[in-house]
């Protein structure tokens, strides 16, 4: 399957989900690192999931983009199972407690695996390769956020 394709179904099967996705430009997000998050109750407005583009109407990145949505609906499906620990998790820091830590690895462990398990469903022939670097990039700058290097 096409990505821009598999975009497409990913991004329908998350709106129908109940879940609303919102687009927003770059500039608007305070970590460059950042190219989305998952709330489930931002502003009083239910589960969203946020993505940050060059500019907010217009996708970068097709293949980058599946990455971001199937990871952070993987936050959303956590929530929803009951599984996620916090409403709102917090931010990777070195002082957070070792508790806290394990649960922010946990979570975001979680939340790759979910995504991986929805891609794979939607396309059997999906090739995880963008998706294991993201995934490993992603783990070094958590480990490096919290402290643990």
């Amino acid at each position: 399957m096409e990505v821009a394709e598999l975009h497409g179904i990913l991004w329908r099967l998350i709106e129908a989900d109940g879940l609303e996705i919102r687009h927003n430009a770059r500039s608007t997000q305070p970590d460059p690192l950042e190219s989305g998050f998952f709330h489930p109750d931002l502003y009083g407005f239910g589960p969203t999931i946020q993505l940050w583009r060059n500019r907010a109407d217009t996708v970068d990145d097709h293949a980058q983009e599946v990455v971001t949505l199937a990871h952070e609906y993987g936050h959303a499906l956590s929530h929803r199972r009951g599984e996620r620990p916090r409403l709102v998790m917090p931010k990777p820091a070195p002082d957070l407690t070792e508790v806290e830590k394990q649960m922010v690895e946990a979570e975001e462990a979680q939340a790759w695996d979910y995504g991986r398990a929805v891609l794979k469903d939607l396309d059997p022939g999906y090739d995880f390769a963008l998706f294991v670097a993201r995934k490993a990039d992603a783990d070094r700058e958590y480990t490096r956020r919290l402290g643990r290097t």
